[in-house]
């Protein structure tokens, strides 16, 4: 048995959520991965975790993954014998994005994978993404009583509570018609398709299929090293600097998420701005 904690990251990853496992958690082993396909991601946090036992707590981030929205179901339980088992003491599973999956695929709840499973579940939601609530700031967790309680003690005594107006919004926008919720899910969907299928037919870029939320993650390893309008691109960061110079697009460099050589895109956004987008992109690299 192992006494140290261990935290299973897909790779990318917001560093931000590394940074404040790694404060809380001194002694830490980390498994890290790259999630290129969503097979892939499943395959390696199964081989990555189900080959050892760790005595302490283990901190996954299961079910979709933030910065790249890939989808991995199910992929803090694994098979001993026939039968499903968690192998950590709690999971703190973000599910911010769980009404924006894709494909006709269906959002699994880690907490509903069994009783088991649901009570070791910190489970992270909120009305920022699918309602498009941002500017509301309402976030919410559910999790076991004595789970509950002692995040409300330490809640009331930091930032106490959210405004009242504000919680009264996010109760209407979780209990009222969720048609209208649907309909941007299926614009988000639209988006999604053609800014992808377009990435793909520009000479010296390429993206894989986001199965969620709403970003593309945009390969630009192709143009390290090179140089472009007098500068040579070192990093992530050279290449969206200078795109937002020349082209005036302003992208992402995901060295924030642990993944070099790559920058993303939004599809939070019209059509006809994700044309313009990629319009530019193409003239960018063009004239480069």
């Amino acid at each position: 048995m192992h006494s140290a904690a261990i935290k299973v990251l897909s790779l990318p990853y917001k560093l931000l959520f590394a940074a404040a496992v790694d404060d809380e958690v001194p002694l830490l082993r980390r498994v890290c991965f790259p999630a290129e396909t969503s097979a892939n991601l499943r395959h390696t946090v199964e081989c990555a975790v189900g080959k050892r036992a760790f005595s302490r707590e283990i901190r996954l981030k299961p079910v979709q993954d933030d910065p790249v929205g890939i989808v991995c179901v199910g992929c803090a339980v694994v098979h001993a014998d026939g039968e499903q088992r968690v192998l950590a003491n709690h999971v703190i599973a973000d599910e911010i994005y769980c009404n924006l999956v894709y494909d006709n695929n269906e959002f699994v709840s880690f907490a509903s994978l069994s009783e088991d499973a649901k009570n070791r579940t910190i489970l992270v939601n909120g009305v920022s993404k699918s309602y498009a609530m941002t500017g509301w700031r309402i976030g919410y967790s559910a999790s076991n009583p004595q789970l509950a309680k002692v995040m409300a003690n330490y809640l009331s005594h930091s930032t106490s509570a959210p405004s009242t107006i504000s919680q009264h919004a996010a109760i209407t926008a979780l209990t009222g018609p969720q048609e209208d919720m649907q309909v941007m899910k299926e614009a988000f969907e639209k988006r999604r398709d053609h800014l992808v299928e377009r990435m793909n037919r520009i000479e010296g870029v390429s993206c894989i299929k986001p199965e969620g939320a709403f970003y593309v993650m945009m390969n630009m390893t192709g143009f390290i090293g090179k140089t472009m309008y007098g500068k040579v691109i070192e990093s992530a960061e050279d290449f969206s600097q200078l795109f937002l110079e020349k082209g005036l697009v302003a992208t992402v460099p995901c060295t924030a998420f642990a993944a070099p050589g790559f920058v993303r895109w939004s599809y939070a956004t019209s059509l006809t701005e994700i044309d313009k987008g990629l319009d530019r992109l193409e003239e960018f690299i063009k004239n480069a």
